[in-house]
Order: structure tokens, then C-alpha cells, then sequence
């Protein structure tokens, strides 16, 4: 009661924070409006209160609990809400303590304090908070108990993001059989637990498998959360990317411009996961070859990720990554080169150079650097990569597109017969993976029949550009950007042997598409009217 009293009157308050200050129990900061207490004075205060009046000393650890659980904003997906959770934090970690409490609200705050620091880039931080609280938790609650499971999922998501792909995986797994065994399938936290699964799924290349539970947890989720619920629409976003990386970009945008546009009428324009979707969908409309309306999209992202400030985090970085592979896909090299060069050296400096997210990075890296003329630090780049992919147990995607946009870099070079080397392992890697029609698949066959005609083999040449060009007329659509360069290096290839008309026809379909597609000014269009044969490049997701 007294301390209720205290708190409720401005004036007393006060009162009592400036008496504390006189005689030097305490510091009071006029200018930030705080009450500091030395560590010493803390910890006097706590021994003597509990030696000689245990009552009260229960009494105030209850109530500084209460205090600290009714700080809670209820809401660590909100960026707004960092200044509140950031005042909670620094009594949180200063005092492990309160990692025994048996208040649930309290509790409740700490998992949310895990999952705010991951969404904001603290992976490490997160990770070591939410570990240090699971033991205590598990020791003192039980393996099974909600909160303890609960918070198992957000330190899954903090390890997979500092780079534990596999412990993340190993956690979730343990988490949703107890989950699922303890309160059944469709408990708020065994939906968050299985959704989280969905991206070890998508970490380990397993797409296909990513995509069936994603589609088998949307109606859950939906029916659980509701429609319109942003757990809801993380799922939407999750099974876009699944389309996405199955190379399958018409099903991923018409989910990602709805998502969008829902989160841009229930969050606004500039709130980080509007930004997120409105990025996705940039990279969508670039897998479908239209690329000025991705760069134009780009652009907003950007403006977007500039009005909302706050401190830098991976959406802001992938977006980042995103912008540039837009620059150099319209025609802006060196632009493509200065963002892409800034955005790999902050993942390194952000997650360390052997993370994914920095290797798919570099990946792209990779043909700035060659759009340029930088061969030899390109050539070096792909080294790195794919020695780090090998070491990380080679996911296939980036390690066989890794080859691909090396063996580009190589042939530039004018060492042909490696490049065929390096691309005939990337392309059937990809097709074994992917299948045939997957848009890495087809850009490896359009960069591998380059291969060979730089050896001279123009019949294989043009055998393989042949069937190249109709697998990209099936998969892609006539007018796709990898269409028409698989048909500007086919006609290439046709003119070598000797078959003009059959060249100068298709030559001319081509750059008539290109009027009504790219446009005429477009780089590859110039090039297709050169007859300068066009290089295909892999931008790992």
C-alpha cells in the first residue's frame, strides 16, 4: 500500500526520489527523467531487507515483478514499442533472478523480450537471454510446461538467425512433438512452433516440403488466429517465398500483393513488415522478368525503410540486397555495385562472413562485379562462397548458382574450358534438385550452351539452346527476359553454322519483343542487336 501511494502521486513521488538523492541512496537524471540506484546500495538494501524482514522483502519482489510485467507493451512485433521493452530489458539482464519468478506475466515479458531482439537483429543477444531464462525454466516449471515451450520457439528462431541452423532445427523439432503431444495441434504456440519449422525447412533447400506444410497450416491459422491476423499473414508471406523458391513467381505475387495490401491498411505504409512484403513483392515481379516495375518498387522499399528509422535489421538488408540486383537488372551496373559491395560487408560485419544470408549476398556479388569488369575479384568471391557453402554442408541452391555465376566470370575470362567445367556441374546439380523447368535450371542451360560455343562445339551449342529455349518458352512465357536471351544466343549459335535466314529470323522476333518488353534501350536489347551474345544470372533468394 505505501508503495502504491507513492507511485500514484506525482508529488510524492518526487518527493521521495529527491529525498533518496540527498542522502546519496540514489541518482535522479532530470534531463532522461530516471531513477538510478547503485549496484552496491542494491544489494545492501535487498540482504537486510530479506535478513530482517522476510515479509516485506516477498512483498516488494512481488511488487517490482508486477511493476516490471505491467511494463509490458504486448506487442514485441511493433517497432514503436522498443522504448518501453528497451527500459524493461536493462533491469531483466542486470538481475537473472527474475528468471525464477513465478509470476506468468512476468515470464510472459521475458519470452516477448526474446522474440523482440531477434526480430531487431539481436540474434546472438537473444539467443544467450532466451538460453540463460530456458534452463532456468525448464529446471524449475518442467520440460512440457507452455510458457517453457513458448519460449523454446523464439531461442529456435534467435539460434537459426545467428547461424545454429542445425541446434534450431534439433529445438524445434523436440519442441512441436511435446507441443503436439501436450496440447494438440492447433494450440496458438504449436501453430507458431510448426510455422517456425517451415523456415528450417526452407534453410535446409527442402521447398517442396516447406510449400505442404505451409499450404496444410494457412486454414489453421486462419481459423485459429483469424484472417487478417499478422500471425496469419507471416504464414501467407512464408508460403509466397515457398512458391517463390520453387521458381513459381505468379503464385508468389499474387499472394505477396495481398499480403501487402493488408498490412499496409491494418499497420501502415512504413511499418517493417508492410516494408517486407512490399519488398517481396519487388523480387517476385524481377523473377518474372519485369524489371523496372521491380526497380521502381525497390526504390519505395527503400524510401520507406528511410521514414521509419530505427536501427538497422535484415529486412532492411535484404531489401538492400534486393535493390541492387533491380539496379543491375535495368541496366545500372556500377549503382548495383557500390549498394551490393556496402550490403555484403554489413551481413559480414552483422552475422559473420560464413552466414547465409551474407553467402547469398556475396552470391549476388558476384555478378556486380562481373557486370563491371571486376573479373578477378569476382573470380575470388566465388571461391570464398563456395568453400564456405562446402564447409556448411553445401546447400544446393546457393552452391550450384554459385557456379554458375563463377563459370559467367570464367568464360568472360577467357578460360572456356573451365567454365564448361564449373557449368555442366552447376547446371545438372540444379536440374537434379529443381527439375528442368526451375528458372535456375533453365539459366544454367542458356550459360552452359555459351560454354560451348566458346569451345567451338556450335552443333551442341545449339542443340542444347534449342531445347533450352523451348523449356523457357513452357516455363517462362515468350516474353520473359531468359526467353529472349536464350533465343539472342541461339540465333548466335545458328549464324555460326551457317543457317542465316533461320538467325536473322528469330533474331528479328526477338528484338521486336524487346520493343514491347524491356524496350529497345535496354543493355541486352543493344547487345541482341550487336549479335553480342547474353550472359543468364542466378540471384540466390
Amino acid at each position: 500500500p505505501g508503495l502504491r501511494d507513492t507511485l500514484s502521486h506525482p508529488r510524492r513521488f518526487r518527493a521521495a526520489a529527491s529525498r533518496l538523492a540527498r542522502l546519496r541512496l540514489a541518482k535522479v537524471n532530470g534531463a532522461r527523467d530516471q531513477v538510478q540506484v547503485h549496484r552496491v546500495v542494491q544489494a545492501l538494501t535487498r540482504s537486510r531487507l530479506e535478513r530482517d524482514r522476510p515479509d516485506g522483502f516477498r512483498a516488494y519482489l512481488s511488487a517490482v515483478e508486477n511493476l516490471l510485467a505491467a511494463s509490458n507493451p504486448g506487442n514485441p512485433d511493433r517497432a514503436a514499442n522498443d522504448i518501453a521493452y528497451d527500459l524493461s530489458l536493462q533491469h531483466l539482464e542486470s538481475d537473472r533472478g527474475f528468471f525464477e519468478t513465478n509470476n506468468e506475466a512476468l515470464r510472459r515479458l521475458i519470452i516477448d523480450q526474446v522474440r523482440r531482439l531477434h526480430l531487431r537483429g539481436g540474434h546472438a543477444e537473444a539467443m544467450r537471454f532466451g538460453q540463460d531464462a530456458l534452463e532456468v525454466w525448464r529446471n524449475h516449471l518442467g520440460h512440457d510446461d507452455l510458457q517453457v515451450l513458448s519460449l523454446a520457439v523464439e531461442v529456435a528462431i534467435a539460434m537459426r538467425w545467428d547461424g545454429h541452423a542445425a541446434n534450431a532445427a534439433d529445438l524445434i523439432r523436440k519442441t512441436l512433438r511435446l507441443l503436439k503431444y501436450r496440447y494438440g495441434d492447433e494450440h496458438e504456440v504449436t501453430l507458431l512452433c510448426a510455422n517456425t519449422q517451415g523456415a528450417d525447412l526452407r534453410t535446409r533447400s527442402q521447398f517442396e516440403e516447406a510449400l505442404d506444410q505451409d499450404l496444410d497450416l494457412l486454414p489453421k491459422f486462419e481459423r485459429v488466429f483469424g484472417v487478417d491476423h499478422d500471425r496469419t499473414m507471416n504464414v501467407r508471406n512464408n508460403l509466397a517465398a515457398d512458391y517463390r523458391r520453387l521458381g513459381r513467381f505468379r503464385e508468389a505475387l499474387e499472394i505477396d500483393r495481398r499480403t501487402y495490401q493488408d498490412r499496409s491498411d491494418i499497420l501502415g505504409p512504413n511499418d517493417l513488415r508492410t516494408l517486407t512484403s512490399y519488398d517481396a513483392v519487388a523480387r517476385d515481379l524481377r523473377g518474372l522478368g519485369r524489371y523496372q516495375e521491380s526497380l521502381d518498387i525497390a526504390r519505395e522499399v527503400m524510401k520507406g525503410f528511410g521514414a521509419a528509422g530505427g536501427r538497422e535489421n535484415l529486412d532492411l538488408l535484404n531489401a538492400r540486397k534486393g535493390f541492387a540486383a533491380a539496379l543491375r537488372k535495368v541496366g545500372y551496373p556500377w549503382e548495383a555495385l557500390q549498394e551490393s559491395e556496402e550490403v555484403v560487408q554489413r551481413y559480414r560485419d552483422y552475422l559473420g562472413p560464413e552466414h547465409t544470408y551474407t553467402l547469398r549476398a556475396a552470391a549476388n556479388l558476384i555478378n556486380d562485379r562481373r557486370a563491371v569488369g571486376y573479373l578477378a575479384s569476382a573470380e575470388e568471391l566465388a571461391a570464398e562462397v563456395l568453400d564456405r557453402c562446402r564447409e556448411a554442408g553445401f546447400p544446393f541452391d546457393l552452391g550450384y548458382g554459385t557456379m554458375v555465376n563463377l563459370a559467367s566470370v570464367l568464360r568472360e575470362d577467357g578460360r572456356v574450358e573451365e567454365a564448361l567445367r564449373v557449368d555442366s556441374q552447376g547446371w545438372r546439380g540444379l536440374a537434379a534438385e529443381y527439375g528442368d523447368l526451375h528458372p535456375f535450371t533453365l539459366e544454367a542451360g542458356i550459360n552452359y550452351a555459351s560454354d560451348l560455343a566458346a569451345c567451338d562445339d556450335y552443333p551442341a551449342a545449339v542443340q542444347i539452346g534449342q531445347e533450352t529455349l523451348e523449356k523457357c518458352r513452357s516455363s517462362l512465357g515468350e516474353n520473359h527476359p531468359d526467353t529472349l536471351m536464350a533465343a539472342v544466343n541461339l540465333a548466335i549459335d545458328q549464324a555460326a553454322l551457317g543457317n542465316t535466314a533461320e538467325s536473322d529470323q528469330l533474331l528479328a522476333e526477338v528484338l521486336r519483343r524487346y520493343e514491347d518488353t524491356l524496350t529497345t534501350e535496354h543493355p541486352e536489347a543493344l547487345a541482341a542487336a550487336r549479335r553480342t551474345r547474353l550472359t543468364a544470372e542466378i540471384e540466390p533468394y
